[in-house]
């Protein structure tokens, strides 16, 4: 565990934020590479196993929005810095409702993942 990962006593309520807020991201952005791993092996399954091709092409459209989300979450991850130098309430506002959009998003494909993990298994369990 780093000072990074921490919390203090002194930190500012802006320090407690943002320690928060790149924990959470760190674990999105491990979550996000996980499901690119699962939906690469599920569409192997669907197209190898199972012969189900609109189930593969389903999964690898999934990799392709998990790409592009992850590269969402690096640019933002990247802006955390300018956070940092926030020093009034509407930067700090901007930055923290970034941070909810992204946790949304996140959500949202998290569903739209489960959604067609479960429509892979009742196809494949039929």
């Amino acid at each position: 565990m780093t000072n990074q990962d921490t919390l203090f006593d002194h930190d500012t309520d802006e320090e407690l934020i943002l320690k928060r807020s790149i924990k959470e991201l760190e674990l999105w952005i491990s979550e996000v590479n996980y499901l690119i791993e699962e939906c690469d092996k599920f569409a192997k399954l669907a197209s190898n196993s199972f012969k189900k091709r609109e189930l593969r092409d389903r999964f690898l459209e999934m990799i392709d929005v998990n790409y592009a989300f992850r590269n969402q979450l690096d640019a933002y991850k990247n802006e955390i810095p300018k956070y940092k130098e926030c020093n009034d309430l509407a930067c700090d506002l901007f930055y923290i409702n970034k941070h909810e959009s992204i946790r949304n998003h996140y959500h949202n494909n998290l569903l739209t993942y489960r959604n067609l993990k479960l429509l892979f298994f009742n196809d494949v369990l039929q």
